[in-house]
């Protein structure tokens, strides 16, 4: 399976060039496969924060040794999240740890090196199945790094010399994140290719987000409400040929929403039960349909059962999709306990 990524954008440069590819055997075991990477090679092209391209021979730039670093992350990867690998989720963190020392001067370290880190992160969590062991691998190593011992304030340089906790804070991760989000799920055109890579990753991508919020190491929940509102709070799209009817809208919406469902039920209930942190955000608004207030809430958990309901017998979903929505909402049920 190839890997595409988003077109170019402010921050795209830092993975034009670069392409991975992630196979499942029959076995179960995984491979990550490395293409087009121009590491180790006497001319090297990248993109620097402004969208300039630099190009360096034989001499190496900053941005050559973020690359390098980039790549010996990568090796960890994908010794790590083998299902047969014995390494631990703490190993794999402390070598992670390593090749991030702060400068002894000024303890200050690259945005850039940290943005390329959780880059990784995220373009091989896109390519693992959600329901796949190596997501929990994923989610477990993204622990062990948030947890280390002895945490150490570290200014970020390139980034108005913010300060931040290393690893506690997990540094420039919101920024990654929300580029990602931005660029996930998006509908383009009918049956394109594009489309349907688009639409996995997310849903791979998702499994990453929920398994964050349900251990407490990241609140991606937001996400959740995203989710969840463009299948049960929203109309089809009439602009978009192809969804702009109910039954291919609810087949398309209902997939990241049930990764949610699934994985992180439990932890939304609680949100709703507590009205949530960050009820009132504006970024949290519902769709059409809910008239309620933002964010989290017990009403809204009502509602959305009861449109999952609905959904169950809708007779313009597919057999598939009456099938999760009724799922969804026993574990939902399941959840209140």
């Amino acid at each position: 399976m190839s890997v595409k990524f988003p077109a170019a954008t402010k921050r795209a440069y830092r993975r034009i060039g670069l392409r991975r590819t992630f196979v499942m055997c029959c076995d179960g075991c995984i491979t990550f496969g490395v293409g087009e990477v121009t590491f180790g090679h006497d001319e090297i092209k990248r993109w620097d924060s402004d969208g300039q391209a630099i190009a360096g021979k034989g001499k190496k730039t900053r941005h050559q040794s973020t690359l390098d670093v980039e790549q010996k992350v990568f090796s960890i990867l994908d010794a790590y999240l083998q299902p047969s690998s014995e390494m631990s989720a703490t190993t794999a963190a402390e070598e992670i740890d390593k090749l991030f020392p702060t400068n002894t001067s000024s303890s200050s370290l690259e945005f850039t090196s940290l943005m390329h880190l959780w880059d990784l992160f995220i373009v091989v969590v896109e390519q693992i199945p959600w329901q796949h062991p190596s997501q929990d691998k994923v989610a477990a190593l993204m622990k062990a790094i948030h947890d280390l011992p002895n945490p150490r304030t570290i200014v970020i340089a390139d980034w108005d010399n913010r300060q931040a906790t290393l690893w506690t804070d997990l540094p420039i991760l919101d920024d990654v994140l929300t580029d990602n989000v931005e660029t996930h799920g998006i509908i383009i055109n009918n049956d394109s290719d594009e489309e349907k890579q688009s639409r996995i990753h997310d849903i791979n991508f998702q499994g990453f987000a929920a398994r964050l919020t349900a251990e407490g190491v990241f609140d991606l929940s937001r996400l959740a409400v995203y989710r969840l509102r463009n299948v049960l709070e929203e109309d089809p799209d009439y602009y978009i040929a192809g969804y702009d009817k109910v039954g291919p809208h609810l087949d398309a919406c209902i997939l990241p929403a049930n990764v949610w469902v699934s994985l992180a039920a439990k932890t939304i209930f609680g949100f709703c039960r507590a009205n949530g942190e960050g009820a009132s955000r504006n970024d949290m608004a519902g769709g059409k349909h809910w008239k309620g207030s933002a964010g989290f809430s017990v009403e809204q958990w009502q509602f959305w059962k009861q449109r999952l309901e609905e959904i169950a017998v809708n007779d313009e979903a597919s057999k598939e999709t009456r099938a999760v929505a009724k799922k969804m909402k026993e574990t939902m049920i399941a959840a209140e306990a």
